[in-house]
């Protein structure tokens, strides 16, 4: 038997889903977003050769010793 309770019960249910599933979105856009932005200026200070900006993601940079002539 269906009954007006289960359908009450059913609907209150779906509501809860909503909320948490808009949730779960605006914390996975603000995360997201917060990404795009970190990297963007990572990117931006790497092309500065800004030395903060060391990660395993910058270009390895290899000086080679100075050697004089008269060696």
């Amino acid at each position: 038997m269906h009954s007006e309770k289960d359908d009450d019960r059913t609907y209150r249910l779906d509501e809860e889903h909503l909320r948490i599933l808009q949730e779960i979105e605006k914390t996975t856009h603000q995360s997201v977003t917060s990404q795009i932005r970190e990297g963007i200026e990572l990117f931006i200070r790497s092309k500065k050769c800004d030395p903060h900006s060391l990660s395993i993601f910058s270009p390895i940079i290899f000086e080679r010793p100075y050697r004089s002539h008269d060696q």
